[in-house]
């Protein structure tokens, strides 16, 4: 049996560095669940509705990691990842698409055509 080694006061170890994530999705529902996922493993998440959010963030604070939906209106995931590297962010970039923007199997083009 493995024993999770001590943490905290009085302890030789120190506590893991809490990540600060910046979460980007138009859809606030989804938004909502994705978030309290996040703060149940431990992140510091900061949320925002849309690009022009997201950067008016970025512009106040470094973020370690930002989890962005690729479909927005107004400015893309990636054309928001763009404007974050040309600002210098250094924080790691996931672009996420929702389930319910993919295509249903029915729909999508056999791999011969």
């Amino acid at each position: 049996m493995a024993i999770a080694p001590k943490t905290g006061k009085g302890s030789m170890l120190a506590e893991p560095k809490k990540i600060d994530l910046l979460l980007v999705d138009d859809d606030a529902g989804f938004r909502d669940m994705v978030a309290r996922r996040f703060l149940r493993s431990g992140y510091r998440v900061h949320e925002a509705a849309d690009a022009v959010e997201a950067l008016e963030l970025t512009a106040r604070r470094q973020f370690d990691v930002a989890v962005v939906d690729l479909r927005m209106p107004g400015l893309s995931g990636v054309e928001l990842l763009d404007k974050l590297k040309a600002a210098g962010a250094e924080c790691e970039v996931a672009l996420a698409e929702p389930p319910h923007y993919r295509q249903p199997s029915w729909q999508r083009r056999p791999a011969c055509c």
